[in-house]
């Protein structure tokens, strides 16, 4: 399969932490209705996870990608984010259809416009439940392999799989493997009622066939895996955050607000409050 990488403490030439080709971060904001409303704003977490691209990644553009291109999902983000300049919508149509079969989630569609999207334009996708902690390091892994994804946990009922919560191919002519998952995953074995069966489990078989397309990253999606991310949530882990390109939680409340943040004794609590810590206006 792909190499697995260490993030941690690690030595590199930073020329290889650079590059002439423009950074794009990609987001995907899909409605079910054409007429979203007020409470299908980002949530306070999403605009926590925008904050975390634009103060520690720092890249040339942020695109969100988005069935309905005249509403504006981000005034809910105003407290964390004060300047626009580089954030853009993006319209991306849904498809409702994929091998004549009905698409029962939107993450699905997500998915699959990940993969169009990195073929498109490059750059890096991100769930909005995903922070960057080292944008130094999430260039340096950009810009070392054709592709990047993160590795999920070790192994779990549904078996080895990645994840594609943080996925990236920095330069689109080098995008190989979006082109594989979605030739010998979706346009031949979709299966709509399995949650991360295509881009997950085949995905990572694929992987492991054209080991030279990706590279799998540790300690982004897999260290707490997600079945055990109770304990960065709710307690403090070994070794805590600082040392993550980024770090998945798969943690997705509406209700969070800042109050919740302040009073988080945890891990992520850390986290959260170092991402928020020292605001001020953000440039792109």
């Amino acid at each position: 399969m792909g190499e697995n990488i260490s993030s941690s403490n690690s030595t590199f030439d930073t020329a290889a932490a650079t590059s002439d080709t423009q950074l794009l971060v990609h987001y995907f904001k899909l409605y079910r209705t054409q007429s979203p409303t007020r409470d299908d704003d980002l949530s306070y977490l999403d605009c926590l996870s925008l904050r975390s691209v634009l103060k520690n990644l720092k890249p040339d553009q942020v695109m969100i990608h988005t069935n309905v291109i005249d509403y504006w999902p981000l005034d809910s983000c105003s407290e964390l984010v004060t300047n626009w300049t580089g954030i853009h919508l993006k319209y991306f149509p849904r498809r409702f259809v994929m091998q004549g079969r009905r698409i029962r989630w939107l993450h699905h569609e997500a998915d699959m416009a990940k993969l169009s999207v990195l073929r498109q334009y490059g750059g890096l996708t991100l769930d909005f439940d995903v922070y960057i902690i080292n944008g130094t390091e999430v260039r340096r892994l950009l810009n070392t392999a054709p592709c990047i994804i993160c590795a999920e946990s070790p192994y779990d009922k549904e078996g080895y799989k990645v994840n594609a919560g943080f996925f990236g191919c920095l330069h689109k002519e080098k995008a190989q493997y979006p082109a594989l998952v979605r030739k010998l995953s979706f346009d031949v074995d979709y299966r709509p009622d399995r949650w991360v069966y295509n881009i997950g489990i085949k995905a990572m078989e694929i992987l492991k066939g054209n080991p030279q397309t990706a590279t799998l990253v540790d300690n982004v999606c897999n260290n707490p895996p997600w079945a055990n991310i109770s304990s960065f949530m709710l307690g403090r882990t070994t070794g805590g955050w600082s040392y993550r390109p980024a770090f998945h939680t798969y943690f997705h409340d509406r209700k969070f607000n800042k109050a919740n943040l302040m009073n988080m004794n945890s891990s992520a609590g850390d986290l959260f409050r170092w991402i928020v810590k020292d605001e001020k206006n953000e440039t792109l």
